[in-house]
């Protein structure tokens, strides 16, 4: 029976796969929800457009600003796309209900500080490493670096307090992966342009 069970291990899922139907209301209601915040967040991730049109002079000034703008965006995203992956698997795991959820949003500050410190300082210096080797100059790569280092702990700290503020206000956690990519392609941005443009000038 045992042989018998394990000879087709794809068997089981054939059998209980559902029909392809692209017209069901449980495809609806899915794109309805997932398509609401992936136009908001759409809308909002144009902000970061806006401020490098601020920037446009030290962009075009500055080569070294547009070469790793996505390596520091993406760092970011990464970094804090981690945090978030840890706070919900917290909320699942523990059951957090949404009214106590707004008492651990400090709580986790508090655990996340020494760690958005050393991995800010830790990328920061990789970071420093990758620009001097590749395109030289104390500027260049004391701004992108900077940069890192604070968007790195920036994205940490949001990303771990992030799901518990939505749970908090009602909010499915399960977005908080995409809010906290947006969120981190605008205030990356922001960071890098305000930094580069006290370095540079």
């Amino acid at each position: 029976m045992q042989k018998a069970a394990t000879a087709d291990p794809l068997a089981m899922f054939s059998q209980e796969s559902e029909p392809l139907d692209f017209t069901s209301n449980k495809v609806f209601d899915e794109v309805w929800m997932r398509g609401k915040w992936l136009l908001i967040l759409m809308i909002f991730q144009s902000l970061s457009g806006f401020i490098m049109q601020n920037f446009e002079d030290l962009i075009q000034s500055h080569v070294v600003i547009a070469l790793f703008m996505t390596m520091l965006i993406g760092c970011g995203g990464n970094a804090g796309g981690q945090s978030v992956a840890k706070a919900v698997h917290e909320i699942a795991d523990q059951h957090i209900p949404a009214d106590k959820a707004w008492r651990l949003v400090i709580k986790n500050v508090k655990s996340q500080l020494p760690v958005a410190t050393w991995l800010g300082a830790l990328l920061g210096w990789a970071a420093w490493v990758r620009v001097w080797f590749f395109h030289g100059g104390t500027r260049n790569s004391v701004s992108i670096a900077l940069s890192s280092t604070l968007i790195v702990f920036v994205s940490i700290i949001l990303g771990g307090i992030l799901p518990y503020t939505m749970h908090a206000m009602g909010f499915n956690v399960v977005q908080a992966g995409a809010v906290i990519q947006v969120a981190m392609d605008i205030i990356g941005v922001c960071i890098t342009c305000l930094v580069c443009y006290y370095v540079f000038q």
